[in-house]
């Protein structure tokens, strides 16, 4: 069966995925989305505009992957280290605003998998290139064109990693299992949030 998230990001990839918990997570992301979208909302004229945080972009909890926790903030670099441990300099010289991560925890197939999403709002779009460009300096990755204005992936020895930026935002999403259905599961998570950014 093919699952495509055209809807959700114009170009994004169909998934080939059988009947698994996958297919019902693609199902239930869609469902999510199709509630919480404005559709049908008149403009109310003097209503500012929203002020949105990294945490707003985060996928919802499902049936196969629970919320391993509540999602951690950081919007200084005492909290930043505390979350990102070393490395953290790449985010503070590159304009870090604020971050959030979410830890998921759940079965892929029939094996425990665990999911860590980071979202980071770097302050201007050509912060989130800049940054990009040098996470990209550690290890290999592999250009994807799938998401937001520049994605890539990299396969690690227990996992997988997608990294995107998409305007001001930088996400990273590493998960880790290695097989197939983890892959898709990392993807859909992935997708949901450039849908969410770019609402």
């Amino acid at each position: 069966m093919r699952i495509s998230f055209a809807g959700l990001s114009g170009n994004a990839r169909p998934l080939r995925v059988g009947f698994s918990p996958v297919w019902f997570l693609a199902a239930g992301i869609a469902f999510f989305i199709l509630m919480t979208s404005p559709m049908g909302c008149g403009d109310d004229g003097g209503t500012k505009a929203k002020i949105r945080h990294p945490q707003d972009f985060l996928p919802p909890a499902t049936e196969a992957m629970q919320k391993n926790g509540p999602p951690r903030t950081a919007t200084d670099t005492a909290d930043l280290q505390d979350i990102v441990k070393d490395g953290y300099e790449v985010y503070t010289n590159n304009g870090f605003v604020e971050m959030v991560e979410q830890l998921y925890q759940g079965t892929v197939g029939q094996e425990s998998a665990a999911i860590k999403i980071w979202i980071f709002d770097m302050g201007t779009a050509k912060n989130a290139e800049s940054l990009h460009d040098e996470l990209l300096q550690k290890g290999s990755w592999e250009e994807w064109n799938e998401l937001g204005d520049e994605d890539h992936r990299q396969t690690k020895l227990l996992g997988f990693v997608i990294l995107f930026r998409l305007d001001k935002y930088s996400v990273e999403l590493e998960i880790d299992s290695k097989s197939q259905e983890a892959e898709d599961l990392l993807v859909l998570f992935a997708t949901h949030i450039d849908y969410e950014i770019r609402e």
